[in-house]
């Protein structure tokens, strides 16, 4: 290379001088005998975006910048590791406001914001105003003139929404069901997902408040077995318990009713018209509709009373006594029947009140038969006691010649029956 930035270059005739000519955003630098070649970018970065309807986007120079600006309902997004720019556009829905012109009102409010008169469809007993005849500031509708007493109006109010708020896909989640993904889509619930678990003090449940169209809504578990737990019953940490004294309740009915303490020791009420007691798994005692009752054995450790009070009327059965009271102003008696249906019985009263007897009679220590006044049968010498039969004992005319034996005579001087010597 010569000292003048020429480079030599060698041939068949000897070294000749080359040029070096800078072309396109190429620069040459020689320095201390070195070239430094610099190449710059080929052009501005862009040239020319062109829009039909709209202005055209020139580069100013190799360094300028391309910016996408979204617009309303529009949303841009990059990528830088995969170089991607994705543009996501918004939907439009029409949104309607209705007003009554009085004839003196210019201005009415929209439900929504709108930016120019171009959002704007509004019409006035279905006749289309041109936008030269409002304004439209926020939601502030302003009519050039007073609307008249009542015109209708329509206001149609164009508005984009971004896709970014709308449901693109539709994904099954925990207990859900989904028909499909996109489309009409239809979400069921379903329980059969949900995880088994023991439920316990603490837990909620959820629940309709206000009937089968209520809000749903949560309840602790220890809410729901206190709002369960009725008369005679009371809840505590989620679980109800009966309470031990029963005070409340006043009526208890079931067909199949059983009471005990345990499989052999109940009170049953399954048969009607019967109150059955099971002792030891037997059913011991039966309380019958006709006022029966069904025992196999009847132990008492106090006085027994049947048929009354005890005081006024009634059989008393106490310990090594059995007293019998009426109250029917009748004597009160005890009727011993045959072992033949029951056909015949013999009859024990007590003496009526006018005697006033309290009398006790005690039965005779030997085997034999009680002769009454009115017995056919005949009494043996042997079964009356020596002078135990005085005349005061005996009727007058009560006794002739036919009533007492030859040798035994009725001595009027003694008044003693005895043999004549």
């Amino acid at each position: 290379m010569s000292t003048n930035g020429q480079l030599l270059i060698g041939g068949t005739s000897g070294p000749a001088a080359a040029t070096l000519t800078a072309g396109s955003n190429v620069t040459i630098t020689n320095a201390d005998n070195a070239i430094t070649l610099d190449v710059s970018a080929a052009g501005d970065a862009f040239k020319t975006i062109s829009v039909s309807g709209q202005s055209d986007v020139v580069a100013d120079g190799t360094a300028d910048t391309l910016t996408f600006a979204a617009g309303t309902g529009t949303t841009i997004t990059t990528n830088a590791g995969t170089d991607t720019i994705t543009i996501s556009a918004g939907t439009n829905t029409i949104e309607v406001d209705e007003f009554t012109g009085n004839g003196s009102t210019a201005q009415y409010t929209l439900s929504t914001a709108a930016v120019t008169e171009n959002n704007l469809l509004v019409y006035m007993d279905g006749v289309y105003q041109h936008h030269n005849t409002y304004a439209v500031s926020g939601t502030t509708l302003t009519f050039d003139t007073n609307v008249p007493n009542g015109s209708k109006v329509e206001a149609f109010h164009m508005r984009t929404i971004s896709n970014t708020s709308l449901v693109q896909t539709a994904v099954a989640g925990t207990l859900m069901d989904v028909s499909g993904a996109t489309g009409d889509v239809t979400f069921n619930v379903d329980l059969s997902e949900a995880a088994e678990a023991a439920i316990a003090d603490g837990d909620y449940m959820l629940f309709l408040d206000g009937g089968a169209t209520g809000t749903a809504k949560k309840e602790a578990l220890g809410d729901i077995a206190t709002l369960f737990a009725g008369t005679g019953l009371t809840a505590s940490s989620s679980v109800i318990n009966m309470d031990a004294a029963q005070t409340g309740i006043t009526s208890v009915l079931n067909t199949s009713l059983v009471l005990g303490r345990d499989a052999d020791n109940q009170i049953k009420f399954g048969t009607d018209n019967q109150i059955i007691f099971e002792v030891s798994g037997g059913d011991n005692v039966i309380f019958k509709a006709s006022g029966e009752i069904e025992a196999t054995t009847v132990n008492t450790t106090g006085a027994a009373t049947i048929g009354g009070n005890g005081s006024s009327g009634g059989v008393t059965i106490n310990d090594g006594s059995i007293q019998i009271r009426t109250g029917t102003g009748n004597v009160a008696e005890m009727r011993f029947y045959c072992e033949t249906s029951n056909a015949h019985y013999q009859t024990l009263k007590a003496a009526p009140h006018s005697a006033g007897s309290s009398a006790a009679l005690v039965l005779p220590t030997a085997s034999g038969n009680l002769v009454g006044t009115g017995d056919s049968g005949t009494v043996a010498s042997g079964m009356i006691a020596a002078d135990a039969i005085t005349g005061a004992k005996i009727a007058d005319n009560a006794l002739d010649s036919e009533h007492y034996t030859d040798g035994y005579r009725y001595s009027s001087f003694s008044g003693r029956f005895g043999y004549r010597c």
